[in-house]
């Protein structure tokens, strides 16, 4: 636990960022159209028919959690960065601990580098927006600027088989060491 209250990221937010629990729709319709005609009346009536067809579903796991997660930091850097990004590296800092609730619902809790130049307003806009274009973001996000030593230890309660390392998404952990 230690180890996630030690990283110190300037300027720092909490984000939380749930996931949806599978992909693909869970059933398709195929509309087809017919026509009538009323012979008597001399009317056409048109009736729709929906055929409901099964397709596969893929239950989200910490793999699909980390792509997606690396997918909205990618949005994010670029969005803040911009030229920067792609071609010089830079990257906001952050401290991802992967979480999976009772019901299977996997989410992320972020400390995240906000940036100085950006107003604190309109980052929570470029943070909402490029979740919402991640093929996995779920509707439910959190932002919160104040973060206290309470946050950290809220992050830092998991446990999985004894060992807290498990829970950080590793793959997507940015710190800058000055």
């Amino acid at each position: 636990q230690e180890f996630g209250r030690n990283i110190k990221i300037p300027n720092p937010i909490s984000v939380t960022l749930t996931m949806k629990q599978t992909s693909g729709p869970e059933q398709t319709y195929t509309t087809v159209k017919t026509r009538k005609i009323d012979r008597v009346k001399g009317t056409w009536t048109y009736t729709t028919l929906g055929n409901r067809h099964t397709t596969h579903i893929h239950r989200i796991d910490e793999i699909d959690g980390q792509v997606n997660l690396r997918w909205f930091l990618n949005r994010l850097n670029k969005n803040v960065f911009g030229y920067g990004f792609t071609k010089y590296g830079k990257k906001l800092q952050v401290l991802p601990i992967q979480e999976c609730t009772g019901y299977d619902r996997i989410h992320y809790h972020l400390t995240l580098e906000r940036p100085e130049h950006i107003h604190w307003i309109r980052f929570q806009d470029i943070i909402r927006k490029c979740w919402e274009k991640t093929p996995l973001g779920y509707n439910e996000i959190q932002i919160d600027k104040n973060i206290d030593r309470g946050w950290g230890q809220y992050i830092t309660k998991f446990k999985m088989n004894g060992r807290y390392e498990d829970f950080i998404d590793y793959t997507n952990l940015v710190i800058i060491q000055k």
